[in-house]
């Protein structure tokens, strides 16, 4: 993502975190290794424990980029005789002297990763950690550990995607203009059946991961039935009616009146939506990204939405980022896009902080990590 784009993102994060400072924070410093503030149960830990994992070491330097976020905030015995550099906001200008053992900050933000230097653990505020992953420095180095805030906005950006998705189905961008000029149109704007219910139809839910779950609980919820494909296994949540492996996404994308996209960027997904994807989606069928964007092939979006091979699209994240001025998606009427904001709120914002206050306290002890990423897998 570039730095324009995240500039929305830095004012709402600071915004929410000022509204939320207090309220989450790591506690029962006494708790076993394996147990988990109540409000992270269910989090995954990594297999081993981080003083098991090659290169370990007590720290002995620690960057902590958005430390107004609070995320120091009840360690001062973990971090007694540890140096603490803390940057305010979301980036520096000027990149501190190094080295440091440990830096938490943004793989979003390239001008963040190039503190590294002989370190040996990273903690991403956000999700995803392309950015990170295209770092030689993390890329090629064997002891470097890398862990994420995966799960923490699941929730919230699951529910964004169902009010992209009822936005579209029930014509709201229509009534929304339709209110600026002050124009009343109750009775035949639209015919009856392009209002959708949205109970007893279809929709299918790309990945399975933390948001996918979320996204799919609460379809089934609305009474839709639900299908989805994940990457390694057919086995998923009983809310779900059915599981397909990732071969399967043309034929289930036929079935589906709702496409909700909740891929990871990987060099697997890169533009695994494509034409053909499209192509095989009922022509009135609404696609919903709340993914990654480069898992999209854009231009092939573009002409689908041309060419009504789809009925429209909502879209949090697109690519490249920021979508600029010159983009078609921009002139389309059955097109929402919000500029990557789906994950914010101050439930995602409090988790968000408690994730990296945990997992710093876990590193430093040496216990194990949440959300440790495979970098094979890239998540």
């Amino acid at each position: 993502m570039k730095v324009a784009a995240n500039t929305i993102l830095i004012i709402c994060l600071l915004a929410l975190l000022a509204s939320c400072s207090t309220t989450l924070s790591v506690v029962d410093k006494g708790r076993s290794d394996d147990r988990l503030p109540q409000p992270l149960e269910g989090f995954v830990l990594s297999d081993l424990p981080a003083r098991e994992m090659p290169g370990w070491r007590k720290p002995e330097r620690i960057l902590v980029t958005l430390a107004s976020m609070g995320i120091t905030d009840g360690l001062e015995q973990e971090l007694e005789g540890i140096d603490v550099y803390k940057v305010p906001g979301f980036a520096f200008t000027k990149v501190p002297s190094g080295p440091f053992d440990v830096i938490l900050s943004m793989c979003s933000m390239p001008s963040n990763l190039r503190a590294i230097n002989n370190t040996h653990w990273v903690h991403s505020y956000s999700v995803g950690i392309e950015g990170c992953l295209a770092d030689p420095k993390i890329k090629n180095s064997n002891d470097l550990l890398l862990t994420n805030s995966r799960g923490a906005s699941a929730s919230t950006i699951a529910e964004h995607a169902i009010a992209l998705m009822f936005s579209l189905g029930r014509n709201l961008p229509l009534y929304q203009r339709n209110m600026l000029e002050q124009h009343w149109a109750s009775n035949g704007a639209l015919p009856r059946e392009n209002f959708w219910s949205f109970e007893g139809k279809t929709v299918l839910v790309l990945g399975l991961g933390s948001i996918g779950r979320e996204a799919a609980r609460r379809a089934h919820g609305l009474g839709m039935r639900v299908i989805a494909t994940r990457n390694s296994r057919r086995e998923g949540p009983n809310y779900v009616d059915y599981v397909g492996l990732s071969h399967e996404a043309l034929a289930l994308a036929a079935q589906a009146d709702v496409v909700i996209n909740a891929l990871p960027f990987t060099p697997a997904t890169q533009n695994l939506v494509d034409a053909e994807f499209f192509h095989a989606m009922p022509t009135d069928a609404l696609f919903i990204n709340v993914g990654r964007g480069g898992t999209v092939d854009t231009a092939a979006l573009v002409s689908a939405l041309e060419n009504n091979i789809i009925g429209g699209a909502g879209l949090d994240v697109v690519n490249p980022e920021p979508l600029p001025k010159t983009s078609p998606l921009w002139g389309f009427k059955n097109v929402i896009i919000t500029p990557h904001v789906a994950a914010m709120s101050n439930k995602s914002l409090q988790l968000t902080r408690l994730i990296a206050q945990e997992n710093l306290r876990r590193y430093i002890a040496g216990d194990r990590l949440i959300n440790f990423v495979n970098r094979e897998n890239a998540y």
